[in-house]
């Protein structure tokens, strides 16, 4: 007997990243909240000449000749400076990867820690999770991804060296709905906070993936590769069992269209899942819905994780 369609279900788990940032080495104060910084209307690109400038967030923060967080101190900036942005670095140190090069107003140029350069003013919340990656023949890395950092081609290639990325429209009958870039298995959602139109429409300008400063700021991760795991260490192919004996937490239900969905409240991580229903042997079997999967069924049969995305579904 034809074996019954495969459903799926969401699980989503909330996620406390402890920053473990040692404040003192990169500003001598705490930086201050979005809220306390001047006017984000401040923050704007110099159409004329290309230039990228951003309001620091951040009592006397350090700007430094290298980024590294050993690296000699030029000065420092503080909150509601304007400066202007030249580029951005990734370094394969893992509490401190991204850093922005930066021209101060005294036109010093230094770099300073993301974390204190406010470059995204569309954002009304911070996002950032981090995903291990465990490729065949080379080092586990832990890589954070943010809302605050501009995504590009460039920046992936720095961030994955060895791969190729690919920038793609995602289209649905013929409309430009968003774009993404794609590599090895990681596909990176991103938003220049525009109407999606084609590019090649009358006063519209084709999107510039290839530069290192881009306007593309990620939405969503969907993963799908094994090498790939989340904060908590699980993948694709994991099943239920697994994630409930990492995970420890009470998994809730609750009905979807065309899905079922759990969850570890709240959300954050998002777990697309199949499996048999315990019907697949039977000669009269049921006409069953997503609506009508149970946990009971999940728990019976230990589904298995086919994708991963964060912080919302993209499936």
């Amino acid at each position: 007997m034809e074996k019954i369609l495969l459903g799926t279900l969401l699980i989503f788990a909330n996620i406390i990243l402890a920053q473990n940032i040692q404040m003192d080495s990169l500003t001598k104060t705490k930086r201050l909240s979005l809220g306390q910084i001047s006017n984000s209307d401040d923050l704007e690109i110099n159409t004329s000449s290309n230039s990228i400038f951003a309001l620091i967030k951040g009592t006397e923060v350090n700007f430094r000749v290298k980024p590294d967080l050993n690296a000699k101190v030029l000065g420092q900036v503080n909150s509601g400076d304007r400066v202007e942005v030249l580029d951005i670095e990734y370094t394969l140190l893992d509490k401190y990867p991204y850093w922005y090069k930066i021209k101060t107003p005294k036109n010093l140029i230094g770099y300073a820690y993301y974390e204190f350069v406010n470059l995204n003013n569309s954002i009304d919340e911070v996002k950032e999770m981090i995903f291990y990656f465990e490729n065949p023949g080379v080092k586990k890395r832990a890589i954070k991804f943010s809302n605050q950092i501009p995504m590009s081609r460039p920046l992936l290639e720095k961030i994955f060296p060895n791969e190729t990325v690919e920038f793609l429209e995602d289209e649905f009958e013929g409309d430009v709905r968003g774009y993404f870039f794609l590599v090895n298995g990681l596909k990176i959602n991103v938003s220049n906070n525009q109407e999606f139109i084609h590019p090649w429409e009358s006063g519209h300008e084709s999107p510039k993936p290839d530069n290192a400063l881009s306007d593309f700021f990620l939405t969503n991760l969907l993963i799908e590769s094994k090498s790939i795991k989340d904060i908590y260490g699980i993948k694709i192919g994991d099943t239920y069992k697994d994630i409930k004996r990492i995970r420890g937490d009470e998994i809730n239900t609750f009905p979807g269209h065309h899905i079922m969905s759990i969850f570890i409240s709240p959300n954050k991580i998002f777990y697309q899942v199949s499996g048999n229903t315990g019907y697949e042997n039977n000669s009269n079997t049921p006409d069953i819905s997503p609506e009508d999967f149970t946990i009971e069924m999940i728990k019976k049969n230990n589904w298995e994780i086919n994708s991963i995305s964060w912080p919302s579904p993209l499936w």
